[in-house]
């Protein structure tokens, strides 16, 4: 693969030699504004709705990503609103495989996901994420009536074709209540539908009214979070399913002051997380340095919460626009962050923090220190694009 761009885009910028070892990266396309559920904690939903403009065609996505496959993007991950909801969307993929890309990840909630594209998801070598958000009342709570069934569905119908997909689930406040055996069950639920992978996240919104009504408590994550850390080797034993905790469940728990707890759970997280800091380079937020957003008008954006722009990619450079945005999410945080003691924890942590209305805290080591609210803020809000 040609690779005379990457030098030319990274070593202008501080620190920029980092990015150029690794060439994991990912581009993250929001392939539509359209959805065909309202869930109740969307993060973006009404945002991406009021975009004017129609979205990409299929031959001017492919061939932005092209011009990104040289740049080591070569990962990509599609969002929506719902992918299918986007005609010939695995047409589109196997146009982009066949440019460069080694890696596809299709994000879905299932709803639409019927034998003939699970037979097509498996013969593109696509990994498929379905999206359920706990046992069958916690989930269709969150994402309508139904919406457990019509995944569950989904993940049969790949599991019949494949190894299996993974699923996502964010962490709400009825599901961090759960009775631990309760957790269990859902695990050997999703595992014996076929699943490969079960992934645990926070709840990540731009609106505080939503992390009031739905987000654990921090006393609550942290329970949660405790459980399955200590019990990932036998769950993953018991039901031949791999339990994955994102990085935003693990920081809540690395801060809190409770030094044995603290203990126990810093060797677990060196444990986890010790390959993966080896394979992408960074913790915290990965905007421009691991992850890029084209979102479905073309717009590159530094993360799907965030979304500053950075050019549209239909009329303008992709170099230049690449370049923009790394030279802004690797030079600033990274300085500023450095001395801090919390930096090995949280990496620099997501720049929205949302409930302080600004992007990444100066001298958040000793915001930490100051009060208990303070730390309490930081935990509850900490996570990773």
């Amino acid at each position: 693969m040609e690779t005379t761009w990457i030098p030319c885009l990274f070593s202008e910028i501080p620190h920029g030699e980092i990015l150029v070892e690794n060439y994991n990266r990912n581009v993250i396309w929001e392939t539509t504004s359209r959805c065909n559920l309202s869930c109740r904690h969307c993060y973006y939903q009404k945002q991406l709705e009021k975009e004017p403009g129609e979205d990409l065609d299929n031959k001017t996505i492919v061939d932005i990503v092209r011009n990104l496959v040289p740049l080591g993007f070569d990962n990509v991950q599609l969002l929506g609103g719902e992918p299918f909801l986007r005609p010939n969307v695995l047409t589109v993929v196997e146009e982009m495989k066949n440019c460069g890309v080694k890696n596809v990840l299709l994000n879905s909630n299932g709803v639409l996901l019927d034998d003939e594209k699970a037979e097509k998801i498996a013969e593109l070598g696509i990994l498929p994420m379905i999206s359920i958000d706990g046992p069958v009342k916690i989930n269709d709570k969150m994402r309508g009536e139904g919406t457990f069934a019509s995944a569950l569905k989904a993940i049969m119908a790949l599991s019949s074709y494949s190894a299996g997909p993974e699923t996502y689930t964010v962490v709400t406040k009825w599901l961090a209540r759960l009775d631990h055996h309760q957790v269990e069950s859902y695990i050997q639920l999703l595992s014996e539908a076929g699943v490969k992978a079960v992934n645990f996240g926070k709840l990540i919104t731009k609106h505080l009214s939503a992390l009031e009504e739905f987000a654990p408590s921090a006393e609550e994550l942290y329970v949660f979070s405790s459980f399955l850390l200590r019990n990932k080797e036998e769950l993953e034993r018991m039901y031949d399913v791999e339990v994955c905790l994102d990085e935003g469940l693990f920081f809540p728990i690395h801060v809190m002051d409770n030094a044995q707890e603290q203990e126990l759970i810093r060797g677990e997280y060196d444990k986890f997380f010790a390959q993966d800091v080896v394979k992408c380079s960074t913790l915290g937020c990965t905007a421009g340095r691991k992850n890029l957003v084209i979102d479905p008008k073309g717009y590159l954006i530094d993360c799907v919460f965030n979304r500053k722009k950075f050019g549209n990619l239909k009329t303008d450079s992709v170099f230049q626009a690449v370049k923009d945005l790394v030279t802004e999410f690797c030079t600033p945080p990274y300085e500023r962050c450095i001395s801090c003691r919390y930096q090995p924890v949280c990496g620099g942590a997501c720049r929205l923090l949302e409930i302080h209305g600004r992007l990444a805290e100066e001298n958040i080591d000793e915001k930490l220190v100051l009060t208990e609210e303070e730390r309490e803020t930081f935990i509850n809000n900490i996570t990773v694009c």
